[in-house]
Protein backbone atom coordinates (compact mmCIF):
# COMPACT_ATOMS: atom_id res chain seq x y z
CA UNK A 1 0.00 0.00 0.00
CA UNK A 2 2.90 2.20 1.07
CA UNK A 3 4.64 1.48 -2.45
CA UNK A 4 1.24 2.35 -4.52
CA UNK A 5 0.97 5.17 -2.71
CA UNK A 6 4.79 6.37 -3.62
CA UNK A 7 4.68 5.36 -7.02
CA UNK A 8 1.20 7.61 -7.69
CA UNK A 9 3.24 10.45 -6.06
CA UNK A 10 6.00 10.02 -8.30
CA UNK A 11 3.87 9.62 -10.70
CA UNK A 12 2.18 13.50 -10.08
CA UNK A 13 5.68 15.50 -9.41
CA UNK A 14 6.85 13.98 -12.60
CA UNK A 15 3.26 14.86 -14.58
CA UNK A 16 3.69 18.25 -13.12
CA UNK A 17 7.07 18.82 -14.32
CA UNK A 18 6.61 17.85 -18.15
CA UNK A 19 3.56 20.15 -17.92
CA UNK A 20 5.37 22.78 -17.02
CA UNK A 21 7.66 21.97 -19.71
CA UNK A 22 5.03 21.50 -21.86
CA UNK A 23 3.60 25.36 -21.91
CA UNK A 24 6.96 27.39 -21.20
CA UNK A 25 8.51 29.02 -24.28
CA UNK A 26 10.62 31.67 -24.74
CA UNK A 27 9.83 36.14 -25.77
CA UNK A 28 11.81 38.98 -26.74
CA UNK A 29 10.74 41.56 -24.87
CA UNK A 30 11.48 44.88 -26.66
CA UNK A 31 12.00 43.30 -30.16
CA UNK A 32 10.81 45.00 -33.14
CA UNK A 33 10.23 41.88 -34.93
CA UNK A 34 9.52 38.02 -34.17
CA UNK A 35 9.08 35.31 -37.10
CA UNK A 36 9.07 31.29 -36.89
CA UNK A 37 11.82 29.72 -38.50
CA UNK A 38 11.77 27.03 -41.03
CA UNK A 39 14.57 24.82 -40.56
CA UNK A 40 15.37 23.30 -44.85
CA UNK A 41 16.17 20.21 -42.85
CA UNK A 42 12.95 19.57 -41.00
CA UNK A 43 10.20 22.20 -42.07
CA UNK A 44 7.87 20.54 -39.84
CA UNK A 45 9.82 21.91 -36.49
CA UNK A 46 8.08 25.45 -36.11
CA UNK A 47 8.98 25.56 -32.40
CA UNK A 48 12.07 28.34 -32.87
CA UNK A 49 11.70 32.10 -33.98
CA UNK A 50 14.36 34.86 -34.52
CA UNK A 51 13.64 37.92 -32.61
CA UNK A 52 14.71 41.32 -34.45
CA UNK A 53 15.68 43.98 -32.61
CA UNK A 54 16.18 47.52 -34.46
CA UNK A 55 19.02 49.63 -33.34
CA UNK A 56 22.12 51.35 -34.34
CA UNK A 57 25.44 49.73 -35.25
CA UNK A 58 27.44 47.61 -32.38
CA UNK A 59 24.82 47.58 -30.25
CA UNK A 60 23.62 44.27 -28.17
CA UNK A 61 20.02 45.20 -27.11
CA UNK A 62 18.41 41.06 -27.58
CA UNK A 63 16.44 39.62 -24.71
CA UNK A 64 14.88 36.58 -24.17
CA UNK A 65 12.64 35.51 -21.45
CA UNK A 66 11.30 32.22 -20.68
CA UNK A 67 7.68 32.63 -19.78
CA UNK A 68 4.64 30.46 -18.32
CA UNK A 69 7.18 28.91 -15.26
CA UNK A 70 5.58 27.92 -12.02
CA UNK A 71 8.24 28.44 -10.02
CA UNK A 72 11.38 26.04 -8.33
CA UNK A 73 13.03 24.90 -12.11
CA UNK A 74 16.17 25.44 -12.46
CA UNK A 75 17.52 27.22 -15.74
CA UNK A 76 20.59 27.39 -17.35
CA UNK A 77 21.57 29.20 -20.77
CA UNK A 78 23.49 28.35 -23.75
CA UNK A 79 24.38 30.11 -26.87
CA UNK A 80 25.37 28.52 -30.39
CA UNK A 81 28.86 28.04 -31.93
CA UNK A 82 29.18 27.79 -35.41
CA UNK A 83 31.26 25.01 -36.12
CA UNK A 84 30.75 23.80 -32.47
CA UNK A 85 27.35 23.90 -31.08
CA UNK A 86 26.28 25.08 -28.00
CA UNK A 87 28.32 26.26 -25.16
CA UNK A 88 27.56 27.48 -21.97
CA UNK A 89 25.92 30.64 -21.58
CA UNK A 90 26.00 33.06 -18.52
CA UNK A 91 22.79 33.19 -16.61
CA UNK A 92 20.56 31.18 -14.69
CA UNK A 93 17.25 33.16 -14.41
CA UNK A 94 14.47 33.48 -16.76
CA UNK A 95 15.62 36.69 -18.35
CA UNK A 96 18.86 37.20 -20.35
CA UNK A 97 20.02 40.73 -21.19
CA UNK A 98 22.20 42.21 -23.52
CA UNK A 99 22.32 39.45 -25.69
CA UNK A 100 24.56 39.85 -29.30
CA UNK A 101 23.50 38.09 -32.85
CA UNK A 102 23.09 34.53 -32.61
CA UNK A 103 21.32 31.87 -31.46
CA UNK A 104 20.29 30.70 -28.23
CA UNK A 105 18.94 28.13 -25.48
CA UNK A 106 17.73 27.91 -22.27
CA UNK A 107 17.78 24.12 -20.26
CA UNK A 108 14.58 23.70 -17.97
CA UNK A 109 15.71 20.92 -15.47
CA UNK A 110 18.24 19.75 -17.03
CA UNK A 111 16.51 18.00 -20.01
CA UNK A 112 14.13 19.99 -21.87
CA UNK A 113 15.44 22.93 -24.18
CA UNK A 114 13.89 26.16 -25.66
CA UNK A 115 15.72 27.50 -28.25
CA UNK A 116 15.42 31.15 -30.31
CA UNK A 117 17.76 33.46 -32.48
CA UNK A 118 18.63 37.07 -31.97
CA UNK A 119 19.79 39.28 -34.82
CA UNK A 120 20.70 43.38 -33.51
CA UNK A 121 19.62 44.79 -36.77
CA UNK A 122 21.48 48.11 -37.94
CA UNK A 123 20.68 50.60 -41.22
CA UNK A 124 22.55 53.43 -42.25
CA UNK A 125 21.24 55.35 -45.07
CA UNK A 126 23.32 57.40 -47.47
CA UNK A 127 21.97 59.47 -50.26
CA UNK A 128 23.62 61.94 -52.79
CA UNK A 129 22.83 64.05 -55.97
CA UNK A 130 24.39 62.87 -58.83
CA UNK A 131 23.32 65.29 -61.80
CA UNK A 132 21.54 68.34 -61.26
CA UNK A 133 20.34 70.67 -64.09
CA UNK A 134 17.73 73.12 -65.16
CA UNK A 135 14.85 70.71 -65.65
CA UNK A 136 15.66 68.17 -63.08
CA UNK A 137 18.38 66.76 -60.42
CA UNK A 138 18.79 63.21 -60.19
CA UNK A 139 18.90 61.52 -56.15
CA UNK A 140 20.71 58.42 -56.00
CA UNK A 141 20.45 56.50 -52.44
CA UNK A 142 22.11 53.34 -50.70
CA UNK A 143 22.19 51.38 -47.89
CA UNK A 144 24.60 49.56 -45.15
CA UNK A 145 23.08 46.66 -43.35
CA UNK A 146 23.47 43.88 -40.54
CA UNK A 147 23.02 40.77 -41.68
CA UNK A 148 20.37 38.25 -39.92
CA UNK A 149 21.63 34.83 -40.00
CA UNK A 150 20.79 31.29 -38.34
CA UNK A 151 22.32 27.86 -39.10
CA UNK A 152 19.82 24.62 -39.41
CA UNK A 153 20.67 23.36 -35.87
CA UNK A 154 18.48 20.45 -37.08
CA UNK A 155 20.68 18.75 -39.34
CA UNK A 156 24.02 18.40 -37.45
CA UNK A 157 26.38 20.69 -39.74
CA UNK A 158 26.71 23.62 -37.62
CA UNK A 159 28.83 25.21 -40.84
CA UNK A 160 25.85 26.01 -42.84
CA UNK A 161 24.24 29.45 -42.72
CA UNK A 162 21.10 30.54 -44.01
CA UNK A 163 20.63 34.52 -44.15
CA UNK A 164 17.26 35.94 -44.23
CA UNK A 165 16.52 37.81 -47.95
CA UNK A 166 14.44 41.44 -47.96
CA UNK A 167 14.23 44.05 -49.96
CA UNK A 168 14.43 47.95 -48.72
CA UNK A 169 12.14 50.49 -49.27
CA UNK A 170 13.09 53.77 -50.29
CA UNK A 171 11.26 57.44 -49.76
CA UNK A 172 12.37 60.31 -50.63
CA UNK A 173 10.71 63.23 -48.90
CA UNK A 174 10.70 66.50 -50.75
CA UNK A 175 10.07 69.42 -48.80
CA UNK A 176 8.23 71.38 -51.71
CA UNK A 177 6.67 68.21 -53.46
CA UNK A 178 3.75 66.36 -51.81
CA UNK A 179 4.25 63.55 -54.65
CA UNK A 180 5.67 59.96 -53.41
CA UNK A 181 8.92 59.09 -54.70
CA UNK A 182 10.29 55.42 -54.28
CA UNK A 183 12.99 54.46 -56.16
CA UNK A 184 16.60 54.13 -55.10
CA UNK A 185 17.79 56.18 -58.17
CA UNK A 186 15.05 58.91 -58.41
CA UNK A 187 14.64 62.04 -61.22
CA UNK A 188 13.26 65.17 -59.60
CA UNK A 189 11.67 67.21 -61.94
CA UNK A 190 10.65 71.72 -61.53
CA UNK A 191 13.17 71.78 -58.82
CA UNK A 192 12.47 74.43 -56.26
CA UNK A 193 14.01 77.94 -56.91
CA UNK A 194 15.80 78.99 -53.84
CA UNK A 195 18.61 81.09 -52.41
CA UNK A 196 19.18 78.40 -49.40
CA UNK A 197 20.49 75.26 -49.25
CA UNK A 198 17.21 72.92 -49.47
CA UNK A 199 17.46 69.64 -47.13
CA UNK A 200 15.80 66.23 -48.72
CA UNK A 201 15.56 63.22 -46.49
CA UNK A 202 15.94 59.49 -47.34
CA UNK A 203 13.71 57.29 -45.60
CA UNK A 204 15.25 53.79 -46.18
CA UNK A 205 12.62 51.04 -44.87
CA UNK A 206 12.65 47.15 -44.18
CA UNK A 207 9.30 46.34 -44.38
CA UNK A 208 9.41 42.73 -43.22
CA UNK A 209 10.26 43.89 -39.95
CA UNK A 210 10.06 47.26 -39.53
CA UNK A 211 13.55 48.55 -38.68
CA UNK A 212 14.56 52.06 -40.50
CA UNK A 213 17.07 54.48 -41.06
CA UNK A 214 17.16 58.23 -42.36
CA UNK A 215 19.47 60.49 -44.29
CA UNK A 216 19.26 64.25 -45.52
CA UNK A 217 21.23 65.61 -48.56
CA UNK A 218 21.44 69.06 -49.11
CA UNK A 219 20.27 70.07 -52.78
CA UNK A 220 21.58 73.71 -54.15
CA UNK A 221 18.96 75.08 -56.73
CA UNK A 222 20.64 76.40 -59.78
CA UNK A 223 16.91 77.23 -61.17
CA UNK A 224 15.44 80.88 -60.51
CA UNK A 225 12.24 82.24 -59.57
CA UNK A 226 11.13 85.38 -61.05
CA UNK A 227 9.18 87.61 -59.62
CA UNK A 228 8.52 91.25 -58.88
CA UNK A 229 6.52 94.07 -57.26
CA UNK A 230 5.94 97.47 -58.25
CA UNK A 231 4.78 100.66 -56.82
CA UNK A 232 2.97 102.91 -57.47
CA UNK A 233 -0.22 100.76 -59.60
CA UNK A 234 -1.77 103.80 -61.19
CA UNK A 235 -1.79 107.54 -61.04
CA UNK A 236 -1.08 110.74 -63.70
CA UNK A 237 1.80 111.35 -65.76
CA UNK A 238 4.82 111.64 -65.11
CA UNK A 239 4.36 108.79 -63.18
CA UNK A 240 7.19 107.67 -61.90
CA UNK A 241 7.26 103.62 -60.72
CA UNK A 242 9.54 101.51 -58.27
CA UNK A 243 10.12 98.27 -59.93
CA UNK A 244 11.44 95.63 -56.78
CA UNK A 245 12.84 92.41 -58.04
CA UNK A 246 11.50 89.27 -55.95
CA UNK A 247 13.48 86.48 -57.61
CA UNK A 248 14.80 83.74 -55.63
CA UNK A 249 18.30 82.67 -57.19
CA UNK A 250 18.81 84.93 -59.62
CA UNK A 251 21.89 86.51 -60.89
CA UNK A 252 20.60 87.75 -64.00
CA UNK A 253 17.88 90.35 -64.39
CA UNK A 254 16.31 92.05 -67.93
CA UNK A 255 13.18 93.84 -67.70
CA UNK A 256 11.18 94.66 -70.35
CA UNK A 257 8.41 96.65 -71.18
CA UNK A 258 5.15 96.82 -73.30
CA UNK A 259 2.13 99.13 -74.71
CA UNK A 260 0.80 98.00 -77.18
CA UNK A 261 3.46 97.57 -79.82
CA UNK A 262 1.73 99.18 -83.02
CA UNK A 263 0.73 102.38 -80.75
CA UNK A 264 4.35 102.31 -79.63
CA UNK A 265 5.87 102.32 -83.22
CA UNK A 266 3.74 104.97 -83.88
CA UNK A 267 4.82 107.32 -81.27
CA UNK A 268 8.35 106.16 -82.07
CA UNK A 269 7.88 107.42 -85.61
CA UNK A 270 6.29 111.11 -84.66
CA UNK A 271 8.62 113.98 -84.32
CA UNK A 272 8.42 115.02 -80.49
CA UNK A 273 10.74 118.01 -79.72
CA UNK A 274 11.64 118.04 -76.00
CA UNK A 275 9.57 115.12 -74.80
CA UNK A 276 11.79 112.99 -73.14
CA UNK A 277 10.22 109.48 -72.96
CA UNK A 278 11.80 106.87 -71.34
CA UNK A 279 9.56 103.84 -72.44
CA UNK A 280 10.39 105.27 -75.68
CA UNK A 281 14.04 105.38 -75.26
CA UNK A 282 13.89 101.74 -74.19
CA UNK A 283 11.56 100.79 -77.39
CA UNK A 284 14.27 102.37 -79.63
CA UNK A 285 16.78 100.87 -78.09
CA UNK A 286 14.82 97.69 -79.14
CA UNK A 287 13.75 94.88 -76.76
CA UNK A 288 16.88 92.99 -77.31
CA UNK A 289 18.67 95.69 -74.89
CA UNK A 290 16.18 95.56 -71.50
CA UNK A 291 17.08 97.02 -68.73
CA UNK A 292 19.39 94.55 -66.80
CA UNK A 293 19.46 95.99 -63.10
CA UNK A 294 18.30 93.97 -60.08
CA UNK A 295 15.99 97.02 -59.24
CA UNK A 296 15.09 100.53 -60.50
CA UNK A 297 12.91 103.24 -61.06
CA UNK A 298 11.23 103.84 -64.59
CA UNK A 299 8.94 107.54 -65.19
CA UNK A 300 6.19 106.89 -67.77
CA UNK A 301 5.75 109.96 -69.57
CA UNK A 302 2.40 108.82 -71.39
CA UNK A 303 -0.72 108.42 -70.17
CA UNK A 304 -2.37 104.50 -70.99
CA UNK A 305 -2.02 101.08 -69.74
CA UNK A 306 1.60 99.43 -69.63
CA UNK A 307 2.70 95.67 -69.18
CA UNK A 308 6.19 94.49 -67.38
CA UNK A 309 8.08 91.41 -67.78
CA UNK A 310 11.01 90.01 -66.19
CA UNK A 311 13.18 87.87 -66.93
CA UNK A 312 15.88 85.89 -64.56
CA UNK A 313 18.77 83.68 -65.35
CA UNK A 314 21.22 81.46 -63.27
CA UNK A 315 25.15 82.05 -63.50
CA UNK A 316 24.34 78.18 -64.90
CA UNK A 317 22.10 79.26 -67.74
CA UNK A 318 18.91 78.41 -66.31
CA UNK A 319 15.77 80.86 -67.06
CA UNK A 320 12.71 81.92 -65.65
CA UNK A 321 10.42 84.48 -66.42
CA UNK A 322 7.29 86.41 -65.55
CA UNK A 323 4.92 88.91 -66.96
CA UNK A 324 2.12 91.00 -65.46
CA UNK A 325 -1.34 89.17 -65.73
CA UNK A 326 -3.69 89.86 -68.63
CA UNK A 327 -6.06 91.67 -66.96
CA UNK A 328 -2.85 93.53 -64.62
CA UNK A 329 -1.97 96.93 -65.75
CA UNK A 330 0.62 100.37 -64.64
CA UNK A 331 -2.03 102.67 -65.66
CA UNK A 332 -1.18 106.33 -66.37
CA UNK A 333 -4.21 108.39 -66.02
CA UNK A 334 -4.91 110.70 -69.46
CA UNK A 335 -5.14 114.10 -69.25
CA UNK A 336 -7.98 116.16 -67.84
CA UNK A 337 -8.47 119.87 -66.38
CA UNK A 338 -11.40 121.07 -64.11
CA UNK A 339 -12.24 124.95 -63.32
CA UNK A 340 -14.10 125.63 -60.62
CA UNK A 341 -16.92 128.70 -61.29
CA UNK A 342 -16.97 129.95 -58.02
CA UNK A 343 -14.99 131.05 -54.96
CA UNK A 344 -15.47 132.82 -51.50
CA UNK A 345 -11.89 134.74 -50.64
CA UNK A 346 -12.96 135.41 -46.65
CA UNK A 347 -10.66 133.31 -45.04
CA UNK A 348 -13.44 131.11 -43.56
CA UNK A 349 -11.34 128.24 -44.23
CA UNK A 350 -13.68 127.03 -47.39
CA UNK A 351 -13.25 128.41 -50.78
CA UNK A 352 -10.81 130.66 -49.95
CA UNK A 353 -8.52 130.30 -53.04
CA UNK A 354 -9.23 129.62 -56.54
CA UNK A 355 -8.25 125.86 -57.41
CA UNK A 356 -7.40 124.78 -60.81
CA UNK A 357 -7.21 120.93 -60.47
CA UNK A 358 -5.23 118.31 -63.50
CA UNK A 359 -3.94 115.15 -63.94
CA UNK A 360 -1.30 114.61 -66.60
CA UNK A 361 -0.85 118.09 -67.88
CA UNK A 362 2.55 118.80 -69.15
CA UNK A 363 2.28 122.59 -69.94
CA UNK A 364 -0.19 125.20 -68.49
CA UNK A 365 -0.95 128.89 -69.22
CA UNK A 366 -3.58 130.40 -67.01
CA UNK A 367 -4.97 133.83 -67.52
CA UNK A 368 -7.95 135.75 -65.42
CA UNK A 369 -9.17 139.05 -66.11
CA UNK A 370 -11.66 141.84 -64.65
CA UNK A 371 -15.38 142.85 -66.51
CA UNK A 372 -13.04 145.81 -68.16
CA UNK A 373 -10.81 143.23 -69.67
CA UNK A 374 -7.89 144.24 -66.97
CA UNK A 375 -5.00 141.05 -65.72
CA UNK A 376 -5.66 140.04 -62.30
CA UNK A 377 -3.86 136.94 -62.09
CA UNK A 378 -1.66 134.77 -64.38
CA UNK A 379 0.33 131.57 -64.09
CA UNK A 380 2.35 129.16 -66.87
CA UNK A 381 4.78 126.48 -66.69
CA UNK A 382 5.79 124.22 -69.45
CA UNK A 383 6.91 121.48 -67.45
CA UNK A 384 4.52 120.13 -64.90
CA UNK A 385 5.12 116.73 -62.65
CA UNK A 386 2.00 117.13 -60.76
CA UNK A 387 -1.28 118.17 -60.30
CA UNK A 388 0.12 119.11 -56.58
CA UNK A 389 2.70 121.97 -58.88
CA UNK A 390 -0.82 123.42 -60.37
CA UNK A 391 -2.94 123.39 -57.69
CA UNK A 392 -0.08 124.92 -55.15
CA UNK A 393 1.37 127.56 -58.16
CA UNK A 394 -1.47 128.11 -60.39
CA UNK A 395 -4.24 128.64 -57.94
CA UNK A 396 -5.73 132.31 -56.94
CA UNK A 397 -6.50 134.41 -53.45
CA UNK A 398 -8.81 136.61 -55.19
CA UNK A 399 -5.95 139.24 -55.41
CA UNK A 400 -5.21 141.57 -58.36
CA UNK A 401 -1.55 139.95 -59.19
CA UNK A 402 -0.93 139.11 -55.56
CA UNK A 403 -1.72 142.85 -54.29
CA UNK A 404 -5.37 144.46 -53.62
CA UNK A 405 -7.58 142.45 -53.16
CA UNK A 406 -10.49 141.76 -56.41
CA UNK A 407 -14.07 143.44 -55.50
CA UNK A 408 -16.54 140.77 -55.53
CA UNK A 409 -18.41 140.13 -59.05
CA UNK A 410 -17.55 138.18 -62.14
CA UNK A 411 -14.23 137.18 -63.36
CA UNK A 412 -13.26 135.74 -66.55
CA UNK A 413 -10.43 133.00 -67.39
CA UNK A 414 -8.80 131.83 -70.53
CA UNK A 415 -6.80 128.48 -69.51
CA UNK A 416 -4.35 126.27 -72.30
CA UNK A 417 -2.99 123.28 -71.43
CA UNK A 418 -1.11 120.23 -73.20
CA UNK A 419 -0.92 117.05 -71.51
CA UNK A 420 1.66 114.30 -71.60
CA UNK A 421 -0.38 112.41 -74.21
CA UNK A 422 -0.17 115.51 -76.28
CA UNK A 423 -3.78 116.43 -75.97
CA UNK A 424 -4.62 120.07 -75.99
CA UNK A 425 -7.52 121.25 -73.11
CA UNK A 426 -8.83 125.13 -74.17
CA UNK A 427 -10.91 126.36 -71.08
CA UNK A 428 -12.52 129.83 -71.56
CA UNK A 429 -15.64 130.99 -68.61
CA UNK A 430 -16.54 133.09 -65.87
CA UNK A 431 -16.34 132.60 -62.08
CA UNK A 432 -18.08 134.30 -59.34
CA UNK A 433 -15.83 135.91 -56.57
CA UNK A 434 -18.02 136.36 -53.11
CA UNK A 435 -17.02 137.28 -50.10
CA UNK A 436 -19.99 136.62 -48.25
CA UNK A 437 -20.54 133.32 -48.10
CA UNK A 438 -24.47 133.81 -47.64
CA UNK A 439 -24.69 135.06 -50.95
CA UNK A 440 -24.33 131.62 -52.49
Amino acid sequence: MIRQVFFISLLSFLFSIRTTIAFAQLSAPGADYAEVIDYPSDLSVKTDSVFIFCGQQGEANGTLKVENLTGGETLSWEKYIPGVGYANYPGTTAQIEGLEDGGYRCVINNQDTLRAWISNFWSEAAAEITESNCDYFTLSGAVDHSSIIFYDVLNGNSDVAIEKQFNPAYTWNIPWDDKDYHNQVQQIYNPEASDLPLDIELVVEFIDFGCSSQTTVSYQSIVPEAGFSYEPMSGEAPLVVDFTSTSQNADLYKWYFFKNEEELHDLALEPNAGLIDSLLDLYDQGFSNPVENENFELTYYRPGDYRVSLVVETSEGCKDSLLMGADEFIKVDTSWVEVPNVFTPNNDGINDVWIIETISIRSLDVKLYNRWGKLVHSWQEDNITSGEDVISSAVWNGTILGKNLARPGVYFYIIKGVGWDDKKHYRKGSIHLFTDEKKL
